[in-house]
């Protein structure tokens, strides 16, 4: 089964998928589970593992396999800048960046490069 709102699923004629719910919000995942006595779940979109999506099943289904990071873990795909801030903090390595949040001086950044220096503004 997939939450209504599945865009990959909302337009196949396959019998072995089924668009139910109203919606494809964590509680309307949650309460999915316990109706249809699901024992497996894959999480694709971001949106519910950045809410926690993962814990909630972890915590009111322990038995139910939540395949997909927990909210603290998908941190690292919903914010590039936290992804970045923790890559150089680690001595992972990755391309030179810097974070901004004003665009100005972003900008302002961004002019002070030399074309041949690749760099993630965000």
């Amino acid at each position: 089964i997939a939450p209504r709102g599945n865009g990959g699923t909302a337009g196949h004629q396959n019998p072995k998928i089924q668009n139910i719910g109203t919606d494809a919000k964590n509680q309307t995942v949650l309460r999915l589970v316990q109706e249809h006595g699901v024992h497996m779940v894959v999480v694709g979109p971001e949106a519910p593992l950045v809410d926690g999506l993962i814990n909630h099943l972890k915590q009111q289904f322990p038995n139910v396999r939540a395949f997909g990071p927990t909210k603290e873990a998908a941190i690292l795909e919903a914010s590039k800048a936290f992804s970045k801030d923790f890559l150089q903090e680690h001595g992972i390595p990755t391309a030179k960046y810097r974070n901004f949040t004003d665009v100005n001086e972003a900008l302002k950044y961004v002019h002070t490069l030399d074309e041949n220096d690749r760099q993630v503004v965000k």
